[in-house]
């Protein structure tokens, strides 16, 4: 077993301290230096003594005290760790879109809906990743996490759903920790847990991963227990987990299920193997039955996700948003992609800037992963030898299926990988307990190792708690992710009630949005808007005629220090005029042109334009929303409220040039004009006018290439489209 151990700890010598570092091997040793390497000699300095004169029972002492309450102390202590955190440091609202939309989805659950009605201004309510469909909107995410979210959304208390979940993954992690080893390392492990600030933070927030967590944690103790014990509820809730896991983050139970398996093909010949698994699956089959049905009422497709949808149109590839070589969202991505998609140079990389944040964030220090090889180096008997690599396994399979994922994914810590980093923390606390209890020949060698061992561990942590935390907290709390409660205390302060609120800049919209029940945006005492423009939020004035107007101004658009200024506007009302924004309404509300983005976005997505990006053609601040068609049968529609019934001047600001397109246009499917943007000269910004009769209410305008449309792919650059009532009748 010797190799095997020598192999094992290799493999993670390379993992977290040459890919982790990019080959910098002694980067780990340089992290907070000189205050680390102070700390750590005076700590074994002054612990020496005791190890080397003291006598006898220092693990009795403590284990008889603490092992006895250790799965009430760790699961309480990161419960308290975890809401405090919600609550003073985000605030009790989610900041990241993805927890956004979980909020939303558990919103319309607790509502008895399934997703929402599409608000007849749907513009001035956009937010990333939840789709207006021309009825509905609906997010891309799964449902999982809001199934178990909404009765917290229910009773008014989300906040405290994290931090339940941050109990009971403690406790699973130890619970596990303790049935593969023993109770001290189960000690050590909740220990180190709970002084993680990856794993405390993310349970203060609302992302998802705390609950996949826990299903994953679910799954793995439970099938743990059912290679040994004949009781059927254990497989069915191992069944049941990784159903709840499917319909959150499909991959993470694919990913899970390797390991597992080939865990259940070693122990096949053990009684009831077999029936277990059956049983394990039965339960998980209408969870997997769920995913397809979900998928098929919004693509029409079983195996089209919601998520494929919405990135079609919105990327320069199709299915970009998938596992595998040659995939990848550029316009989605902080990381520049390679033009043809992933390479496995580009996966190599992407894996290293998940693994750096793991090794800095997931222990007290990064030196602290040194355990982790030391506990396959001094692992005590074949038995907790496979435990360790069965844990080990869980995660690397993990790692392995996102080394094919194109996007980092990086918020709050390596977050793809928050899962299963809690059965590295098993592996490590294993390999500190370890190291603390070796025995050498020599009689000050193993004072050596308890001394330096304890030193490490009181150095990382008293750098941790009066560096790294403050740093980190304080980070967060600045109106992390563009996400600011300065705005709910400045309405709160003011008395503002029965009002429209427009949030200004618009990249400080989500601080409004969050404050809101989406399952019907009018019931809401203050609705908050997009602050489009002077010109374009009065085309919400006579829709709320009932309803006061104010307009909140954040300095900045990120990290503001000062609370919005609010001022209550005049409301002037033109509802025959109206100028569109195109890059406002953005993408289809029905329809999928091949590509759709605002132009000019940042500079390296110009080449999936695939034509001459027109710089020239615009004034410096100006923005052109423009779509891509690959055939006659895609298209493009957008939704306007119109408060007046009559015939409409229709005026199309729109770029004209040799590659782009004849349109035709559309109100409510009946045909209007024909519009032609090419042209043989250089691009240049023109006027088109057409008229309609167009009735009174939201209308669905669709431009779709002509049927004598030459040689595609077409395009369209549009700056607005104005309508204006000349004659209401």
């Amino acid at each position: 077993m010797k190799v095997f151990k020598i192999l094992s700890a290799l493999f993670l010598f390379f993992l977290f301290f040459l890919w982790a570092t990019d080959f910098s091997l002694f980067l780990p040793f340089k992290i907070h230096f000189p205050l680390f390497h102070i700390i750590f000699a005076a700590c074994c300095i002054t612990i020496s003594p005791f190890f080397i004169f003291k006598t006898g029972n220092f693990e009795t002492k403590w284990s008889s005290v603490v092992l006895k309450y250790q799965f009430y102390i760790f699961p309480a202590g990161g419960f308290v760790a975890a809401l405090l955190i919600n609550l003073f440091v985000f605030q009790g609202i989610p900041h990241i879109q993805d927890s956004i939309n979980y909020m939303v989805i558990s919103q319309n659950f607790a509502a008895g809906q399934l997703h929402h009605k599409m608000h007849d201004h749907y513009e001035f309510f956009r937010m990333l990743y939840l789709v207006p469909d021309g009825n509905i909107v609906y997010s891309t995410f799964l449902p999982g996490f809001s199934i178990f979210l909404t009765p917290f959304t229910f009773l008014k208390i989300p906040f405290l759903a994290n931090p339940l979940l941050t109990f009971l993954n403690i406790f699973l992690a130890g619970k596990i920790a303790e049935k593969l080893f023993d109770k001290t390392t189960s000690f050590s492990v909740m220990l180190f847990l709970f002084l993680s600030s990856f794993i405390i933070v993310m349970g203060g927030t609302f992302m998802a991963h705390s609950f996949c967590a826990a299903m994953t944690l679910s799954v793995v103790y439970s099938f743990i227990v059912s290679l040994y014990k004949k009781a059927i509820i254990f497989p069915v809730i191992c069944g049941v987990s990784m159903g709840f896991l499917v319909i959150t983050r499909p991959q993470n139970a694919l990913f899970l299920t390797i390991p597992l398996a080939l865990t259940a093909l070693v122990n096949i010949k053990k009684s009831d193997v077999i029936k277990k698994m059956v049983i394990a699956f039965g339960a998980f089959l209408p969870f997997l039955l769920l995913l397809f049905l979900i998928n098929y009422a919004y693509t029409g497709n079983f195996l089209i996700f919601k998520q494929d949808i919405y990135f079609n149109y919105s990327e320069p590839r199709d299915m970009c948003h998938r596992f595998g070589m040659g995939t990848g969202c550029p316009n989605s991505n902080w990381n520049i992609l390679p033009v043809e998609g992933l390479t496995w140079g580009h996966a190599f990389f992407i894996t290293y800037k998940r693994l750096s944040p793991l090794i800095m964030n997931l222990l007290l220090h990064p030196l602290m992963m040194v355990f982790i090889i030391l506990s396959f180096l001094l692992a005590e008997s074949k038995t907790h030898f496979k435990s360790l690599i069965f844990l080990l396994s869980i995660f690397l399979f993990n790692a392995g299926g996102y080394f094919f994922f194109y996007f980092d994914g990086n918020v709050f810590g390596p977050r793809y990988y928050y899962e299963t980093a809690f059965f590295l923390i098993i592996c490590v606390a294993y390999g500190f307990n370890r190291t603390f209890i070796f025995k050498t020949s020599g009689k000050i060698l193993s004072p050596i190792f308890k001394t330096v061992t304890v030193s490490i561990f009181t150095a990382s942590l008293i750098v941790h708690f009066f560096v790294v935390y403050p740093e980190l907290l304080s980070t967060y709390s600045l109106g992390f992710w563009r996400v600011d409660a300065k705005l709910r205390d400045s309405v709160n302060e003011k008395g503002i009630t029965n009002a429209v609120v427009f949030v200004s800049p618009q990249l400080m919209y989500g601080s409004g949005f969050v404050l809101m029940d989406h399952s019907d945006v009018d019931k809401n005492d203050i609705i908050y808007v997009r602050d489009l423009g002077v010109s374009q939020n009065q085309r919400l004035f006579p829709y709320y005629p009932d309803r006061n107007f104010y307009i909140a101004r954040f300095e900045k658009d990120d990290k503001n220090v000062d609370p919005p200024v609010i001022s209550k506007l005049d409301v002037e009302t033109h509802p025959g005029i109206m100028r569109i924004h195109m890059e406002h309404k953005k993408y289809p509300i029905q329809g999928a042109p091949d590509y759709c983005n605002v132009f000019p976005e940042r500079s390296f997505l110009d080449e999936y334009i695939s034509i001459s990006p027109p710089y020239h053609a615009i004034a410096h601040d100006q923005e052109l929303f423009f779509c891509r068609f690959a055939s006659k049968a895609q298209f493009y529609t957008f939704g306007q409220y119109f408060y007046i019934s009559g015939s409409y001047k229709i005026t199309i600001s729109a770029l004209t040039g040799e590659k782009m397109g004849v349109f035709d246009l559309y109100v409510d499917d009946a045909p209007v004009c024909s519009i032609d943007f090419t042209t043989t000269d250089q691009h240049r910004m023109e006027n088109f006018i057409c008229s309609s009769h167009i009735e009174k209410g939201l209308r669905k305008i669709k431009l779709k290439p002509s049927e004598s449309a030459g040689r595609f792919p077409h395009y369209f650059f549009i700056d607005y489209i104005d309508f204006v009532v000349a004659d209401n009748r």
